[in-house]
């Protein structure tokens, strides 16, 4: 979730908040930023919420455990997929077709490819 996906998401629930829709909440504050240049009031409800989303926000984004490290689904595929064509005629070793153990390289390759686009499919069915 990017900034304004973030905006969007508080704007919606604020909507509810005040009894509006979140279209006309979003003309609202819409219109105040071009006639003030801010999105909410100074010291309003809703700057103060928003200050407060955003940290949770960006706390929740800057969260990654130990060992970790956040990654571009999009640009996992990438590598996995140019691997893969740069492996083309590579097979695996007769070693790992019958114990599933992987003794060569390609082998650990095959293992961690399996193991990363099952992290994806699992990730993807979470969104």
């Amino acid at each position: 979730m990017d900034i304004q996906e973030a905006r969007e998401a508080f704007e919606k629930r604020q909507a509810i908040l005040v009894g509006v829709s979140y279209a006309e909440f979003k003309q609202r504050t819409d219109d105040f930023e071009k006639a003030l240049g801010r999105r909410y009031g100074k010291k309003s409800i809703n700057e103060n919420e928003w200050a407060v989303w955003i940290d949770a926000w960006q706390a929740a984004k800057a969260h990654v455990p130990e060992g970790f490290v956040l990654v571009e689904i999009k640009d996992l595929r990438d590598v996995i997929s140019n691997a893969g064509d740069a492996m083309m005629n590579e097979e695996t070793s007769s070693v790992y077709d019958r114990t599933g153990e992987p003794s060569t390289w390609f082998d650990h390759y095959t293992v961690a490819e399996k193991r990363v686009l099952k992290a994806i499919k699992a990730q993807e069915q979470k969104g």
